[in-house]
Order: structure tokens, then sequence, then C-alpha cells
């Protein structure tokens, strides 16, 4: 409706309490930036930060780092300090395993760049402010439990991942477990009431030129 989230704060009468790097987008921040903001954080607190302390003081949110080491306790790695949990679980933060960030990047382009579901195109932004999407839950493999002998094939198969965006991450997480990812995309699609048929109808009409709107997807 207002094309960010930041727009849709201004219209509702308030002020944006988080930057944007103009035309009401949100700032897709790197690894660099989130290695900094980690050590800015542990200068202000004088300490390896928390997880609820990163949050206090950063600019972003834990999932940005999440989303670009795997975990938050790698990110932590990243900054050069040693996690407080060694198991890699921390306030809940599951760990996602060696084989992570190899399995994300093949499910981005296997998936096109797109949302599978709402068929956002995203390929203008860094691919790791794209969610990917554990269909079936990571903690059902184990790896929230420290005792547990975590299955991280399983767990991050190509079968077991799709590509979301923000909005539809949030609002079908937990759902459709048993679904391959055509079978998720298909069954999120109608649940949320997508008609693509209509989108894919207008790319194909010579007199209709559909323009391409871009969204930000910093937020876990």
């Amino acid at each position: 409706m207002f094309d960010s989230w930041n727009d849709a704060i201004r219209a509702a009468g308030f002020e944006p309490n988080q930057p944007s790097n103009g035309g009401g987008r949100t700032v897709v921040y790197s690894e660099d930036d989130v290695i900094r903001a980690i050590r800015d954080v542990a200068d202000t607190v004088d300490q390896t930060p928390t997880v609820d302390l990163f949050e206090q003081h950063a600019p972003f949110s834990e999932t940005v780092v999440a989303e670009h080491f795997g975990t938050w306790n790698e990110g932590l790695r990243a900054a050069g300090y040693e996690p407080t949990h060694l198991m890699g679980i921390n306030n809940g933060h599951v760990r996602y395993g060696p084989n992570w960030k190899a399995q994300r990047s093949a499910v981005v382009e296997r998936d096109g760049r797109n949302c599978r579901v709402c068929d956002t195109h995203i390929s203008s932004l860094d691919v790791s402010s794209i969610h990917v999407h554990h269909i079936t839950p990571a903690r059902l493999f184990g790896a929230d439990d420290p005792t547990a002998d975590t299955d991280y094939e399983a767990m991050n198969a190509l079968d077991n991942l799709i590509s979301l965006c923000a909005s539809c991450h949030k609002r079908l997480e937990g759902k459709f477990q048993d679904a391959d990812p055509d079978e998720f995309a298909e069954r999120g699609t109608e649940y949320l009431g997508y008609d693509l048929g209509i989108v894919a109808e207008l790319n194909q009409s010579p007199d209709t030129v559909v323009v391409e709107r871009e969204t930000t997807l910093d937020q876990f």
C-alpha cells in the first residue's frame, strides 16, 4: 500500500526510527556493516554483546546478523568475539550449520531471486537480504537442542528451502511443513490470495508495461 514500512509509518503520523537510503527503501546492510555494528555495541556496553544488548543499541536487528553469517554466534566470531554460548544457540536462535551459506545461495539462484509466493522480483538487492525459509522448521532437526546430533544435510536440503520476501515469510512461518518448494509456493499463493495469473497475463501483453516494484528484506 505504501511501498515501504517507513512510508506507512509517516502516513500514520509517526517519524520512522529506522534509517532509509531514499525513496522509502530501508538500508541493505553489508557484512562489514554488521561486523562494525557488533563492535560498536561491544564498545558501548563494554562486553561481548548478547542478542538483547545488540537489539537495544544497534541500528538493525539480530536477524540481519543471522542472514549474513547463518547464526548470531558466527556473526560474533566474524567480529572477533567468542560467543558466550558455545553450542551455537543464543536466546533461542538456532545454528544453521556449516553448509548453510552454500545452500542458501543455491536456493536464491534456483528461485531466480524471486519470492516464490507473491512473485516479487528482488534481484537488485544483495543476496544476503533475501529470506530463505526452512519449510520443515530447523528445530525439528534438532538445531535448537545442544544435546542433539543435528542433521544439517537434511535440514538445509534444497527441497526443504524456499526463497520468500519478508512479508510472505512472516505470514507463512510454520505452515505447509510437509510440502516441497513447488507445493509450498502453490499453497502459499492460494492461502495469501495472490493471483499470479493476472501478472503473467499482463507481462505477455504487448500493449502493457509492468513496472517491477522493488522490496527490501532486511527483517527476518
